[in-house]
């Protein structure tokens, strides 16, 4: 480990800039509340919508299998809008700070916010919305560890870090 200003710093093999302990830290946080909030919706929210809200079975089945597949095809659209955004505040962080307030909305929504008898199509429609808020901010995270340390060594310690974060989130 080497010293820079004071903290400790990974050494860097590269000749990039090395990252403090608490850095790394702070950018593999983010993990735990998104790998949290992975399993929720595919546990809780089909018997919710079932039982609770009254949507058909079927109708439920459906909403999943269509958020599912439609990841397949947006996925790799949201990486690539992400690659060619240009901002002062970063092409990956700026889809997280933009994408954070509609995701928390989208939650209390399909979470709590629909009533008994509400529209199967908006519940669903409100659903795969939460879908794409969620993959965009992964999508970005996980790829702005690419861009912090683009060495191999560099990136399998931040995506180890947040890996662990992300248990320990799904965990909590």
């Amino acid at each position: 480990l080497s010293h820079a200003k004071g903290e400790r710093a990974v050494q860097d093999r590269t000749g990039a800039k090395p990252l403090s302990r608490w850095r790394l830290w702070a950018f593999a946080l983010p993990s735990a509340p998104l790998t949290a909030l992975a399993l929720p919706p595919l546990v809780f929210l089909p018997p919710h919508f079932h039982t609770v809200l009254g949507v058909p079975l079927a109708a439920v089945s459906v909403m999943f299998l269509a958020a599912r597949m439609f990841d397949i095809v947006i996925d790799p659209l949201l990486g690539g809008w992400q690659d060619r955004t240009q901002s002062a505040f970063g092409r990956r962080r700026i889809w997280m700070a933009v994408l954070l307030a509609p995701l928390c909305a989208l939650i209390w929504l399909v979470f709590i916010g629909w009533r008994p008898g509400a529209d199967a199509f908006w519940i669903g429609a409100s659903m795969l919305a939460l879908y794409v808020c969620f993959s965009a901010m992964e999508i970005a995270h996980l790829g702005w560890a690419g861009e912090i340390r683009p060495d191999y060594h560099g990136r399998t310690q931040i995506l180890g870090l947040v890996q662990l974060v992300g248990a320990a989130g799904s965990i909590g």
